[in-house]
């Protein structure tokens, strides 16, 4: 857990980003590969990435939201919503 939230700061975001990762763990433990390092080393690679991922994608939606309101010239936020809701089906 430490490393997650040093990387997003947030615990609930953290919290997230371990449960993604425990069932990652579940689903491919067979295909660990001792060889190549201990499944500890395995478990922080892989926490660390997708705490980083998680944080890149946290760091771009408020980015799209704030474009799409500019689309409008602040003159409704309803349209820059459906834009942004729309934007993120499709992401």
């Amino acid at each position: 857990m430490g490393i997650a939230v040093r990387v997003l700061v947030n615990p609930v975001e953290a919290e997230d980003v371990l449960q993604e990762v425990a069932l990652l763990l579940w689903e491919r433990a067979s295909h660990h590969d001792s060889s190549l390092g201990k499944p500890l080393s395995w478990v922080v690679a892989l926490t660390r990435k997708k705490a980083i991922d998680r944080l890149r994608s946290l760091s771009w939606r408020p980015t799209v939201y704030r474009e799409a309101i500019g689309e409008w010239g602040g003159r409704s936020h309803h349209g820059a919503r459906r834009s942004c809701a729309r934007v993120s089906r499709v992401g």
